[in-house]
């Protein structure tokens, strides 16, 4: 090669003045490009903004939440939410109550007579026992008030006083026909401790239903009320919604002592029932014995 084309190309083998000035100017287009998205990427960062969003958050829940607590503590108040309830709403809970008032005076009742009425029959049970003649026994058996025991042995002695028919009557007979007495009077006493006693398993098997029915009206109108609001917030939702279940619970608070008082008046009915039994054959034993000697 000639020497003047030597001296052309004295640097061939390294970048020429526009190339190292485009080159500069594209990285320093990239650093710019960089220094940018990382500026973008620290402005938006959820940590770098954490202080400024929690700030702002906590200061949002604390304006909103503080109303709205207050609100509810507010509305956990019986008076308060039967104010505020459906009309509707206000008769199922009236309802209710009167019905629960009801209930537990026909429960006190109940369990005052049978209580009174079990300390009689055993009473009257040992007694019977004991006697060893009708006298005895008429005079142990002489009813004061209303006492179911008395009543049952006053009937079979007044069936022991009532003269024989013309015919014969065996021991049996006579005994059959005490007891027949005694049991029919026994019957009226259960069915006037009875008295009353479907009241409390009509109501509890109906309040609960009842409840749910306020509960639901409750709910449709809390509906139309959020839908001309257009607001689901539950500032909005939560007052209409604890007013309708408000209705449930007093209907479990009116059912649950009725179906438990009647379970447990029924099953001591029926021990009641039984002890009777017990002294009707005690006494009946003794009065047809009493009778068959005279």
């Amino acid at each position: 090669m000639p020497a003047g084309s030597r001296g052309s190309h004295p640097e061939r083998g390294r970048p020429s003045c526009y190339q190292q000035v485009n080159l500069s100017v594209g990285m320093r287009a990239v650093a710019d490009l960089v220094d940018f998205l990382v500026g973008l990427t620290q402005r938006f960062s959820p940590a770098a903004d954490a202080p400024h969003f929690s700030r702002l958050k906590l200061g949002v829940a604390n304006e909103v939440q503080r109303p709205i607590v207050n609100d509810t503590v507010g509305t956990l108040s019986i008076v308060k939410l039967f104010l505020d309830a459906d009309p509707v709403v206000k008769a199922v809970l009236l309802l209710l109550l009167v019905a629960s008032v009801w209930s537990w005076a026909v429960i006190i009742d109940k369990l005052r007579r049978l209580a009174a009425a079990t300390r009689s029959a055993r009473e009257h049970e040992a007694r019977a026992a004991a006697a060893r003649s009708p006298q005895e026994l008429a005079v142990e058996a002489a009813p004061e008030g209303r006492d179911p025991a008395g009543l049952v042995i006053s009937a079979g002695l007044a069936e022991s006083a009532v003269e024989p028919r013309p015919d014969p009557e065996t021991g049996g007979e006579r005994r059959e026909r005490i007891e027949r007495a005694m049991r029919l009077a026994l019957n009226a006493e259960l069915r006037r401790l009875e008295f009353r006693l479907p009241f409390l398993a009509t109501l509890g098997s109906a309040a609960p239903f009842i409840g749910l029915f306020g509960t639901v009206w409750g709910i449709m109108h809390s509906f139309e009320g959020i839908a001309a609001a257009n607001n689901t917030s539950l500032a909005v939702v939560a007052p209409g919604i604890a007013e309708a279940l408000f209705a449930t619970a007093m209907g479990l608070a009116a059912a649950i002592p009725a179906v438990v008082a009647y379970n447990k008046i029924t099953v001591d009915l029926g021990r009641f029932a039984g002890r009777m039994q017990g002294l009707i054959g005690r006494s009946g034993s003794l009065l047809a014995r009493a009778g068959a000697g005279a």
